[in-house]
């Protein structure tokens, strides 16, 4: 044991660990490669600001994979270059230090750069890039900064290789001059500059770039920064269009249905940066701007301050907050205008589809019985694997042993009204979806999908319309309950099912 560690008096060092700097600063803490990216691309453009605010449209950071960089010539490595202002001295200070500190959280409480540069942590992201840093947690690679002010010609190469920084409890900078190789293309370029050289990068081509930080940019054209990858520039993806409404407060509503299940993002309406995951927060949602089949954006003044560590959430101070509560007030004032777009079975109730659907409903309630499930259900996949395990977890709770994350699954935001059915012996809840234009039915444990709208091969008269509806409702429940079948045998099941239904078979 050191003489330091033996001592009752004076002061303990504390010392950063390779294993915090790759986990718990950087593959742990983000959702995703993009998410990491963001981080790194986000630092490059507060660069270019010219005092501690964000600016819409401001800035300029280029992206490319360089396969023969002189600091990492055996690798393809991911190289993100700002040309702002480069490291002055007090951006120096703040790089050393991991977290913001008291003078600097007293003088900006929310971060600066409306929030953009809040946790101070963000540099670490760039090892979650690293496929050797991410994928086998090898502490001798990291990345590089390159960076130089307009006041000087040489650079300042500063490497951090997580090994080196427990050994070290530090980084050993070095100084370059302007035409020095390791310098790469930067060499000889004039102007401030900031580059962070990345080893072993996790993506593999500018595609792939491209894709990782599409819904990460500012959602709109006008608030847009100047962004390269590799030499083409990146615009953002046009806003969701179905729904779009504006309150005098600033809250923009702009959100549409969706096959990929993202769910909706909370954006703050100065920088037009995504800010938080409604999928991820809905227990402090209304119903439904928790659920995955929306997607789009909801603009809220302010909110990038109040985003939470991990870059996908708000924190929980915010969401207890009179103002947070407020906002909740106006998206529960608009609710109904994004249940119509779920095609909940109340506004489509009278159409031609959901005649045929409710006809049939009655026609399985006679012929099999009222099922032991009731309307208001939980329309995840696994309807009764989950519901089993709901009544576990609720076990539990009641003795103070229920894990948060698993109960949230359970919450009112994930809920939809739906009709209870028998289909032979088996309890199912049907519930209107989008599935497609080439799928009408799809039978998932306990929840029977039916296509909301977008179902294209649907016959226009009526009894050829019910003939389809009744045979992809039961075939979509026979192949569900025959796993593994042939087809041949789901379709006998389907005819037994049939005669049972309209006569043959009691």
């Amino acid at each position: 044991m050191s003489t330091m560690m033996r001592s009752r008096g004076g002061a303990l060092s504390l010392r950063i660990t390779a294993q915090h700097l790759l986990e718990n600063l950087a593959s742990d803490l983000y959702a995703d490669h993009g998410a990491s990216l963001w981080e790194i691309i986000r630092n490059g453009v507060c660069a270019c600001f010219p005092g501690s605010e964000w600016v819409p449209g401001t800035g300029r950071v280029e992206i490319s994979l360089e396969r023969t960089h002189p600091l990492s010539p055996d690798t393809v490595s991911l190289l993100v270059v700002d040309r702002g202002r480069g490291f002055t001295a007090d951006d120096m200070d703040r790089f050393v230090h991991i977290g913001p500190s008291l003078a600097d959280s007293k003088k900006n409480p929310s971060g600066q750069y409306g929030g953009a540069a809040q946790k101070r942590i963000g540099r670490f992201a760039a090892l979650a890039l690293n496929e050797l840093c991410y994928e086998q947690g090898d502490p001798s690679t990291g990345f590089f900064v390159l960076t130089r002010t307009a006041s000087e010609r040489n650079v300042t190469l500063i490497p951090l290789i997580p090994a080196h920084v427990e050994r070290d409890q530090g980084m050993q900078i070095r100084t370059l001059s302007e035409d020095a190789p390791e310098l790469g293309l930067l060499r000889n370029q004039r102007g401030s500059f900031t580059a962070v050289l990345i080893q072993n990068s996790v993506f593999s081509s500018l595609a792939e770039i491209r894709d990782a930080v599409a819904y990460r940019i500012p959602r709109k054209h006008d608030q847009m920064f100047e962004l390269l990858i590799g030499k083409e520039k990146m615009y953002p993806p046009a806003l969701a269009s179905r729904v779009n409404v504006i309150s005098e407060s600033g809250i923009e509503i702009h959100v549409d249905v969706s096959q990929s299940g993202e769910g909706i993002w909370f954006t703050d309406a100065a920088t037009g940066l995504r800010v938080a995951s409604g999928a991820q927060f809905h227990l402090a949602l209304p119903f439904p701007f928790g659920m995955r089949e929306l997607t789009g954006d909801v603009f809220i003044p302010g909110l990038l301050a109040h985003q939470d560590t991990s870059r996908a959430g708000l924190s929980a101070r915010y969401l207890k907050s009179q103002e947070w509560k407020n906002h909740c007030l106006y998206l529960s004032s608009q609710a109904e205008r994004l249940k119509a777009l779920l095609g909940e079975e109340e506004r489509l109730r009278g159409t031609p589809v959901q005649k045929s659907v409710a006809d049939f409903v009655r026609q399985l309630h006679s012929a099999f019985g009222v099922p032991d499930i009731k309307g208001d259900v939980d329309t995840t996949f696994n309807y009764k694997k989950d519901r089993e395990k709901k009544e576990r977890d609720t076990e539990k709770d009641s003795e103070g042993g229920s894990d948060r994350k698993e109960k949230s699954r359970y919450s009112s935001s994930s809920r939809r009204i739906g009709k209870a059915v028998r289909i032979g012996t088996r309890d199912y809840v049907l519930i209107s979806r989008h599935l497609g234009p080439l799928l009408f039915a799809q039978a998932e444990e306990g929840v029977l999908y039916v296509n909301a709208g977008t179902y294209k091969p649907l016959p226009t008269r009526q009894e050829a319309r019910d003939e389809h509806i009744i045979n992809a409702i039961l075939f979509a429940a026979a192949a569900e309950q025959n796993q593994g079948a042939t087809f041949f045998d789901v379709q006998q099941q389907v005819g037994e099912w049939r005669m049972a239904i309209f006569g043959g078979l009691s």
